[in-house]
């Protein structure tokens, strides 16, 4: 409910030009943005915003998410650890959820969670197998948390600035 919340506030954010989101990049000189990507955003727009009620504004999209915000540095941990320990094939929309979550959260909160997330899959792909301080939460393998991590980090990333990066 929460994710929903955070995306139709952003995409209103957006359909009001109020948002730091645009359909369309213009400083794109290297074309990896094609119509079809315009279009598709264009579609998720239209579709996120079809079902708001009449009273959802701006100024409540705003209000909404300041509120979510304020307290997305608790629920960000909260949501790694769910993700963690949560089989492969259940985390497509604990990854969403966290990617919400990641757009809204302070830039520096959230530099210092993805910084902690690269450091684990830094130390993940650097154990050795019979080492005795390895980490072991995210799968039974190496391989399998390595792709943990690596999924964590990809969810983050929407939100991490440049800066952070």
């Amino acid at each position: 409910a929460l994710r929903r919340l955070i995306r139709q506030a952003l995409a209103c954010q957006a359909a009001d030009g109020d948002g730091d989101e645009d359909l369309h990049d213009d400083d794109d000189d290297d074309d990896l943005f094609d119509e079809e990507d315009v279009a598709k955003k264009a579609n998720e727009l239209a579709v996120t915003l079809e079902d708001r009620p009449d009273w959802f504004t701006l100024e409540v999209a705003k209000g909404q998410l300041a509120a979510v915000a304020a307290f997305s540095r608790n629920f960000l941990p909260i949501l790694f650890n769910l993700f963690v320990s949560s089989p492969a094939d259940r985390r497509g929309e604990l990854a969403a959820t966290v990617g919400a979550f990641a757009q809204i959260t302070d830039s520096n909160a959230l530099g210092g969670f993805f910084r902690t997330v690269l450091k684990k899959l830094v130390k993940v792909t650097a154990d050795a197998d019979d080492a005795a301080d390895k980490l072991t939460e995210g799968g039974a393998t190496k391989s399998q948390r390595r792709c943990t991590f690596m999924d964590l980090v990809l969810a983050m990333v929407s939100g991490v600035d440049l800066a952070s990066r």
